[in-house]
């Protein structure tokens, strides 16, 4: 996503325990797993546009990752109707190393 003309990045590491406790919740609700993560890093995508273009159509979403130290989790979560066939019909969510090699697409 592009933040030249519009939109704003955040992010935050915490290990606050009303967060933890939330998170921890979420992935034994899913999963049926059992862990107790101690760090959480949420990066927020606030209204930003798609690559490169001043009238694009923005979009807001999040990834949230959390780990214990040995197990990591990780959510991409989009509010209702951001991501649509109209615009976003190849939105795609992975990793990459940043050394152009080294990447994953989920």
């Amino acid at each position: 996503q592009d933040t030249q003309y519009c939109g704003s990045v955040w992010y935050r590491l915490t290990n606050d325990t009303d967060v933890l406790q939330r998170f921890n919740d979420e992935i034994a609700s899913v999963t049926g797993l059992l862990f107790l993560y101690t760090n959480v890093y949420i990066a927020t995508w606030d209204h930003v546009g798609y690559c490169c273009d001043e009238d694009s159509p923005t979009v807001t979403f999040q990834c949230i990752l959390a780990t214990d130290g040995t197990n990591s989790f990780v959510f991409f979560l989009y509010g209702d109707g951001e991501i649509n066939s109209d615009f976003f019909h190849s939105a795609q969510v992975g990793l990459n190393a940043g050394n152009s090699v080294d990447f994953i697409i989920v």
